[in-house]
């Protein structure tokens, strides 16, 4: 299974999740040029560089899941939605919807998200918006440890839903 992980602003490709997707998955993780001080200073630009970033490894790497993790979570929803990756993703507190993206997913496209509804960085009602917009080709796991989430890499909850996605 070929597998991308697209990593948030606050971690790294190589931060806590993006180590354990590459050793768990043999995933590829492309550093993206953001940070939560250039998304604030030029949103658009920002977000555009990281979607270039993330567009070439998916034309490079041809993955059939991608984990996007908050901002990668968003960055992902913008590759499904403008038909440049039509594989399945698991999103782990995504911010597609924060950050102004519609909560609509392509009809080819499957995602499970992984959300904690304490999150106190991305709203659990942005996931919730997603999983309405998108009735029997989304679904949503709650999960504990706020908005990093880092205890899915340790209980399983990553590995049954990147398999979960993978069968579907």
């Amino acid at each position: 299974m070929n597998v991308m992980y697209l990593h948030g602003l606050e971690g790294d490709a190589n931060g806590t999740k993006g180590r354990y997707c590459q050793s768990a998955y043999q995933a590829f993780s492309p550093q993206m040029p953001a940070s939560a001080a250039e998304l604030a200073h030029d949103h658009d630009t920002c977000f555009e560089a990281c979607y270039q970033v993330a567009l070439g490894a998916v034309r490079a790497h041809q993955p059939q899941v991608i984990v996007g993790s908050s901002f990668g979570g968003a960055i992902t929803m913008a590759l499904m939605q403008r038909g440049d990756f039509k594989g399945n993703a698991v999103l782990l507190a995504p911010a597609g919807v924060k950050f102004g993206l519609p909560a609509t997913l392509p009809a080819e496209c499957k995602a499970l998200i992984i959300h904690d509804p304490t999150d106190d960085v991305v709203p659990y009602v942005h996931s919730q918006q997603v999983l309405a917009a998108n009735e029997g080709r989304c679904w949503l796991w709650d999960a504990s440890s706020g908005h990093r989430l880092h205890a899915i890499t340790k209980d399983g909850s990553l590995d049954r839903a990147v398999e979960w996605v993978r069968a579907h």
